[in-house]
């Protein structure tokens, strides 16, 4: 029996096992200084305001996208109604309804048009 191959994987786990903690550390404290960040004078205001819409419709691209559609997925928990636009079921937005608009880079061409809507439907 080869007990060295043994101690070597045991080895293998407790460095993996390590640095999945470690990196998990890390994912929240960086979660914990943004949380600290949030002005929540300026973020009661804005979930008061989306109580009194119609609909949400979310609209992203890229890692945006991924992010938004998390988001999408929590509102709907709460109880709201929301789209993510460019989904086949997604209705056409109209008047009282907030569209939320993500992009990394503030310059994805189809993200700036989509913040435009905001003139047509008011």
């Amino acid at each position: 029996m080869n007990t060295e191959g043994i101690a070597l994987e045991s080895l293998d786990f407790q460095r993996m096992n390590w640095e999945l903690q470690m990196n998990l550390d890390l994912v929240l404290e960086e979660n914990l200084k943004l949380a600290k960040k949030i002005d929540i004078e300026n973020l009661i205001p804005l979930i008061d305001s989306i109580r009194h819409l119609d609909r949400i419709f979310l609209i992203a691209a890229g890692r945006s996208g991924f992010a938004l559609r998390s988001a999408a997925m929590r509102l709907m928990h709460l109880g709201l109604t929301v789209f993510f636009v460019g989904d086949t079921t997604t209705p056409a937005i109209k008047k009282n309804d907030l569209l939320i608009v993500a992009s990394g880079s503030g310059t994805t061409a189809s993200m700036v048009r989509a913040g435009q809507i905001e003139t047509i439907c008011r």
